[in-house]
Order: C-alpha cells, then sequence, then structure tokens
C-alpha cells in the first residue's frame, strides 16, 4: 500500500509592511510577504507650503519637501536711449544687446528774397538713416562711449536773394573701444532758394555714408541730392530698399522713399508746388520743400513720416492764414526715428517746421518771399540699447 503525504504549507505571519523611499528600485528580502491590500505610504496630510516658502512635511513620506520651492525668474530687459552724448554701461548678468541707432537730420534750406513771383522755396533736409546690430554681451566691453549726431542746423532766411543752405546732419555712433562699433550716417542739408531757381532737398543718410546736399542748378532748376551708400550695382539714385539713403527732390518734384537710409528732402517751389519729404521705414523722414514763386499759398509741402514708405505724412505743410505761414515740425518716435518737417508757405516770414526731434528727421524748407522764410533745423541723432 502507497501512502502519498501532502504537506501542509505553514502560515506565514504578514506584519506592516516597511517600505523606504528612494531614488533606485531594491529587491527586498526573498522571505518577506506583502498582503496584495497593502498601502504603499508615500505621501502625508501635509500641502506643500507657498512658493517661496521653506517646504513643510517629512522627506521620507513626502514628495521631497525637504527643499525651497523658488519663485521662477523672468528675463529682465534693459532700456536706454540717449538723445545725447553719453555713456552707456553694460548691465550685470546680461547676455544679448541689441543697439539701434538714427544718424541726425539735414536742416532745410532757406527761402529767397525777391519780388512776387520770383522768390523760390528752399528744399527739405535729408532724414538720417538707421542702423541695428545684435551682440553678444561678452563681446562687448564693460562700457560704451555714445555720440549723437547733431542737428542739421536751418538755412537762414534770404539775404541779397539768396536763401542759406541747410547744414548736413551728423554722425550717430555707439563705439566700446574694442572693436565693436556702430554708426548712422546723417541726411544731406536743403539748398537755399534763390531768385528764379528753388533748391533741391538734401539726400537721406546711407548706412555707408551721409547724404549729399541739394543743389541750385542753371535755368531755374534745383538738384536733389543723392543719398548716402550703399547703392546697388547698376542702380540710380531714386528709392532704395536696402541700406542706401534716398534722394533728394529736384525743383518741385517730391523726393524718394527708403527701408533703412533716410527719406530724402522735397524739393522747393518756384511756379508750382513744392516737393513732399520722402518717408522711411525705418529711417527718418526727409523735410518738406519751401514754398515759392507764383504757386499758391499752400504750395509747400509736407515732410516725410517715419515708417512709411511713402511721400509726405510728417510734419504739416504751413498754411498761409496761420501762424504766418510755418511749417509743422515732424513728431519724436521714442521707439523709432522721427518725421521730417514740413515747409513754409511763400510770401509770409514764417519758419518751415524742425525735423522730429531727437529722432534725426530733416527740416522743412523756407518759403521764400520779400524777406525770405528760415528753414527748419534737422533733428539731433538718438541710440536705443536693449539689453536683457
Amino acid at each position: 500500500m502507497t501512502i502519498h503525504v501532502t504537506p501542509i504549507p505553514s502560515t506565514i505571519d504578514l506584519t506592516t509592511p516597511a517600505f523606504t523611499l528612494g531614488e533606485t528600485n531594491t529587491a527586498g528580502d526573498t522571505g518577506a510577504a506583502v498582503a496584495s491590500n497593502s498601502t504603499l505610504l508615500a505621501f502625508d496630510g501635509t500641502l506643500p507650503g507657498p512658493v517661496g516658502t521653506s517646504a513643510t512635511g517629512v522627506a521620507a513620506v513626502s514628495a521631497r519637501r525637504d527643499h525651497i520651492h523658488g519663485p521662477g525668474t523672468a528675463a529682465v530687459v534693459d532700456f536706454q536711449r540717449f538723445t545725447t552724448d553719453g555713456t552707456w554701461t553694460k548691465p550685470d548678468g546680461v547676455t544679448t544687446v541689441v543697439v539701434q541707432i538714427c544718424g541726425g537730420g539735414g536742416g532745410g534750406g532757406g527761402g529767397a528774397v525777391g519780388i512776387s513771383g520770383t522768390e523760390c522755396g528752399g528744399g527739405g533736409g535729408g532724414g538720417g538713416s538707421y542702423s541695428s546690430f545684435q551682440f553678444d554681451a561678452d563681446d562687448l566691453a564693460a562700457t560704451a562711449t555714445i555720440t549723437a549726431g547733431s542737428a542739421g542746423t536751418a538755412g537762414a532766411a534770404g539775404s541779397s536773394s539768396v536763401g542759406g543752405d541747410g547744414g548736413v546732419g551728423g554722425d550717430t555712433t555707439f563705439n566700446d573701444g574694442a572693436g565693436c562699433s556702430v554708426t548712422g550716417y546723417g541726411g544731406g542739408g536743403g539748398k537755399g532758394g534763390q531768385s528764379e531757381t528753388s533748391g533741391g532737398g538734401g539726400g537721406g543718410g546711407g548706412n555707408g555714408s551721409a547724404g549729399s546736399s541739394g543743389t541750385a542748378g542753371a535755368a531755374g532748376s534745383g538738384n536733389g541730392g543723392n543719398g548716402g551708400l550703399p547703392i546697388d550695382q547698376g542702380a540710380t539714385q531714386g528709392d532704395r530698399a536696402g541700406d542706401g539713403g534716398a534722394a533728394g527732390g529736384a525743383t518741385e518734384l517730391d523726393a524718394y522713399r527708403a527701408s533703412n537710409g533716410g527719406g530724402g528732402g522735397g524739393g522747393g517751389a518756384r511756379s508750382n508746388p513744392a516737393g513732399k519729404g520722402g518717408g522711411s521705414l525705418r529711417g527718418a523722414g526727409g523735410g518738406g520743400g519751401g514754398g515759392g514763386g507764383g504757386g499758391a499759398g499752400t504750395d509747400n509741402q509736407a515732410g516725410g513720416a517715419w515708417g512709411e514708405f511713402l511721400v509726405g505724412g510728417g510734419g504739416a505743410a504751413g498754411v498761409l492764414a496761420v501762424n504766418d505761414g510755418a511749417g509743422s515740425p515732424g513728431d519724436d518716435n521714442p521707439y523709432g526715428c522721427g518725421d521730417g518737417g514740413g515747409g513754409a508757405c511763400r510770401g509770409v516770414s514764417g519758419a518751415a517746421g524742425n525735423g522730429g526731434s531727437p529722432g534725426g528727421a530733416g527740416g522743412g524748407g523756407g518759403g521764400g518771399n520779400s524777406a525770405g522764410g528760415p528753414g527748419g533745423a534737422g533733428s539731433a541723432g538718438s541710440v536705443r540699447v536693449w539689453s536683457w
């Protein structure tokens, strides 16, 4: 007879599990057993503390609450605008620096003195160019020298039948003295009006050179100044879609427009309406031409606007019955360049509008009359520095 004996398993005593929270999995003892309805104690009932305060709870049974919950650190942007000469100091802890520059605006030419029908208006001044560069903060020295381009002087009212020429705007620079430098070039001055010949508008500054001043040619024709470099190979002076400055307007012609360079100044009036100042998408606007000759009292024109690839739209042209026909100044745009000043009416002594200050805009042309009207001053250049 065969007897089969079935072993009776022994009873295993289960105790409360003693788990340890850690960063890696570790096998327990081979003889340990856990009831299927056991609870793994991983969290206690204590809520995390507010952000920025000491944590509460016990690390062994809580979700790593033995540390400080610090607030997030947002990037802080430092912005500085310079409208006069000065020194930029690099903020602590920044990694990127962006420098934006506007060159100085050219002054408008003064109006001529003459008998009715012969006194001609001055040309508007050209706008300063716009330049922008981004640097790694570590590549810049601790400080940089800022030079704000000077405003082009206003052409004086006519004397001995000839109006004074507007001055060329100065160049604006940011230079850390260690090889990092940015320059914005100034706009050309408007030509003063003469008897029977109006002044041409100044050319806008480019990213390679300043604009040239307008001229007064023979046989009653003034010529606009050339825009500053660069000029695409094979291109002629005129509108600029790149970094070059726009050309100024000839007698009674609108100026040209620019993208990064300055807008040209409008040509002065002789016997027909003057030319409007040229606008620029990023550079400063040129001044409007001054009235003169046998045209109507509103034959002067508006200055060019910043942010617009158009003519006009800046400082308004003077109105005969308002403020002695003076042109309106252009607007300053704190985060951009300025608008060109409006031209003055003929036959009255009001001055042309100044360029929007301090954004590098061109001044308007003065109106011709029996005493001559002064042109408008250009505006000084500016520098904007963003760091984060």
